[in-house]
């Protein structure tokens, strides 16, 4: 402690600490102005006490953090809330989505049973018309046999008209030869006609017209359902029981009825087919027999 010094009314060393006090207060107080800065440029309402403005910006911070607590608590509240509704709504959505894969699951089956179903019907049916078509090209396979066995049968037939054609026009050209022979250098012709087999042309077209028909096969050209012969067939009759034949280029055959008309001297034939004009303008071989004209 520094020694106190008294002289009548002063007392020395008080002086010089008050001075240096007054000093000291004056330095603190510009310090203090630059530090704390002009009250008067505060934001603040109190511009005058520095911690009445302090205390009114506390007050300003005490009220947001208030106000965003309460935010805070409101959005935390609002969130739980739309948790839980997205909980439930995920909830609701596994449901629906669980009874949709069922009801697919459910319309899968149903539909590979039916189509199960419908591949056993199938497959019957496809059974039942490869059966069906089977048993149909047994059948054809027999008509074709049958018709092949028919045709050879029917090219043997007229194989052997044809030999029989081919004959009787060798015996006419002979029988011809016979009658243009020149026999007034003969002297007996009774004797040689008996040797020599040789007639005259009378007597040996009598012989032909008494002796009876030729068979001949003719291709003719189909016109308004009718055909006309070179020759009348003997009694109106064609062979092949009353009927022509159509053969097409796939080698089937036809045989179609046929009937004498009235005109043509029976020479004019009437066909009936399935179909009027079917076969117009197609060629039918006729066979038949007919009586030389002598």
């Amino acid at each position: 402690m520094a020694v106190l010094m008294r002289h009548k009314s002063n007392i020395y060393g008080l002086v010089n600490d008050l001075t240096k006090l007054t000093n000291d207060i004056a330095t603190e107080v510009t310090r203090a102005s630059t530090v704390e800065g002009s009250l008067i440029s505060l934001s603040t309402t109190d511009k005058t006490n520095l911690v009445t403005a302090i205390n009114e910006v506390l007050s300003l911070l005490q009220a947001q953090a208030s106000s965003l607590a309460d935010d805070l608590a409101a959005e935390s509240a609002r969130a739980i809330a739309a948790e839980g509704q997205l909980n439930i709504d995920l909830s609701s959505e596994i449901t629906r989505a669980t009874n949709a894969e069922t009801a697919l699951q459910n319309s899968i089956s149903a539909e590979v049973t039916r189509a199960t179903t419908a591949e056993s019907v199938l497959d019957g049916k496809i059974a039942t018309e490869k059966s069906r078509a089977e048993g149909q090209e047994l059948v054809l396979d027999g008509k074709i046999s049958t018709e092949k066995s028919r045709a050879e049968a029917a090219e043997l037939v007229l194989d052997g008209k044809i030999e029989d054609e081919k004959a009787t026009r060798i015996s006419e050209d002979l029988l011809n030869v016979k009658i243009a022979a020149n026999l007034s250098d003969l002297a007996d012709k009774a004797v040689s006609r008996t040797n020599l087999d040789v007639y005259s042309k009378s007597e040996a077209n009598e012989a032909v017209r008494l002796g009876g028909a030729i068979f001949i096969t003719e291709s003719k050209v189909v016109g308004s359902d009718k055909i006309e012969l070179t020759y009348a067939p003997k009694n109106g009759m064609v062979f092949n029981f009353a009927t022509v034949r159509h053969t097409d280029a796939n080698f089937v055959s036809y045989d179609i009825p046929v009937t004498v008309t009235a005109t043509a001297g029976g020479k004019e034939f009437q066909l009936y087919p399935n179909t009027t004009g079917e076969f117009d303008g197609k060629n039918v071989l006729v066979q038949y027999c007919y009586i030389p004209v002598v």
